[in-house]
């Protein structure tokens, strides 16, 4: 099992609030897995219901027309939030890119959890909430930008 103390300072939002008992019952609900390098965790257009919470190592978010990773995470961040909430066809593919360690809740784990400890599950869920809102709030201002950018006037050049 993990330490306590060593997660509340990878994850210290995850932690934030629970008293030490209610966090050994977290602990108890996440599974460990090891990633090889290359290997997929959540493939874009196919069910999920996991999150990964990423303990060492890197993931790469990949997206469907696009030549490159949108994004990467590392340590003390989180993915696959909205397919634990509401489980259905993941919207990007996950995958190591150099081998890395994560912690797995399935949706079935914080449904136990949610019924052994509301409070625990409803905390989780709390920052999860503000997780989404933070990620969709960057995403706006980057589409705002993006659009901006298209509409901008072309100025012409001088002769």
């Amino acid at each position: 099992m993990l330490s306590p103390l060593v997660f509340t300072s990878q994850f210290p939002n995850l932690a934030l609030g629970l008293e030490p008992a209610q966090l050994d019952a977290l602990l108890a609900a996440l599974e460990t897995e090891d990633v090889a390098a290359g290997e997929t965790l959540i493939t874009e257009g196919s069910p999920s219901d996991a999150l990964y919470l990423v303990w060492d190592g890197s993931l790469e978010i990949e997206v469907a027309g696009r030549d490159r990773a949108v994004s990467r995470l590392g340590p003390g961040e989180v993915v696959g939030e909205v397919s634990l909430l509401d489980p259905g066809p993941a919207t990007a593919t996950v995958r190591s890119d150099a081998g890395c360690t994560v912690l797995v809740l399935r949706r079935a784990q914080l449904e136990r959890l949610w019924a052994a400890h509301p409070a625990i599950a409803t905390r989780f869920l709390a920052h999860l909430n503000r997780e989404l809102a933070h990620r969709l709030r960057r995403a706006t201002i980057q589409l705002n930008r993006l659009r901006a950018h298209q509409m901008a006037p072309v100025k012409a050049g001088r002769s």
